[in-house]
């Protein structure tokens, strides 16, 4: 199993995001704090240029600054819009302030401030957790006495044309079809990569990629932890009190 196309892709995969941590760390950094630092340092050049104090080092330091604060402002931009969820604005609108109130009122919205329960409002974290536990593990119990029988049921049956190409070898082809398809800027799942992520390095990982969906079509299976999944409630009305008022989804890996 350890040598199987989806536990090295999903090892490698791991290093990575260990190492990219690293570099945003030491490297990245803080691009919110950059950009601070930038528009401090170019103000302090203006300053001196108003009084005539700015020589030919110093312009070219400013011109230099203005275009890493260019670069600086387009990073924010791409953070905040993801943060925000908008796909229908494109990075580059310099929006920031916009992306900020989107943020902030996404957050507002989908909180969980506190549950009302069998008429008892209840709003300890710790109480609010259990209550939804509960009240999940309850809807999504198996009830033996409602399940369906087909016993005598009909079903119309796939060509063998159809059949073949169902049960056929799964192509790079269709595989990259699939992913372009998708939104590239989604959610990261647990190992914070998104889809544009693999589009943008497709010709790096692809190779990781086709082996290790060939093992799933090869085995029908998954390596333990391979598969995990972030679960959320969304909203389904404004301030929601009760756990109908939410939907639960399943956040899951580009994978």
């Amino acid at each position: 199993m350890k040598g199987s196309g989806i536990y090295v892709f999903k090892e490698k995969m791991k290093r990575l995001k260990s190492d990219l941590k690293v570099w945003n760390r030491e490297v990245f950094d803080n691009v919110f704090q950059q950009g601070e630092d930038l528009q401090r340092r170019i103000q302090e050049l203006d300053e001196k240029d108003d009084e005539s104090e700015l020589d030919e080092t110093g312009r070219e330091e400013r011109k230099w600054l203005l275009a890493e604060q260019r670069r600086n402002s387009h990073s924010q931009e791409v953070i905040l819009r993801q943060k925000a969820h908008l796909r229908w604005l494109k990075q580059g609108d310099l929006n920031t302030k916009y992306f900020h109130s989107v943020i902030k009122w996404r957050r507002v919205r989908n909180g969980l401030y506190g549950l009302r329960n069998k008429g008892q409002w209840y709003e300890e974290q710790s109480v609010v957790k259990e209550k939804v536990r509960d009240f999940y593990e309850q809807r999504f119990s198996e009830d033996d006495s409602q399940r369906v029988r087909l016993d005598n049921a009909r079903f119309n049956s796939i060509s063998d044309e159809d059949n073949v190409l169902l049960v056929g070898r799964i192509s790079e082809e269709e595989v990259k079809r699939a992913m372009w398809i998708c939104d590239s800027d989604k959610s990261p799942g647990p190992y914070g990569f998104n889809f544009g992520f693999i589009k943008f390095c497709w010709e790096e990982i692809k190779d990781d990629i086709i082996r290790a969906i060939h093992f799933f079509e090869d085995e029908g299976r998954w390596p333990r932890g391979t598969n995990a999944s972030f679960i959320t409630l969304i909203t389904k009305v404004d301030n929601p009190q009760h756990l109908n008022d939410f939907r639960l989804i399943s956040l899951v890996r580009c994978l």
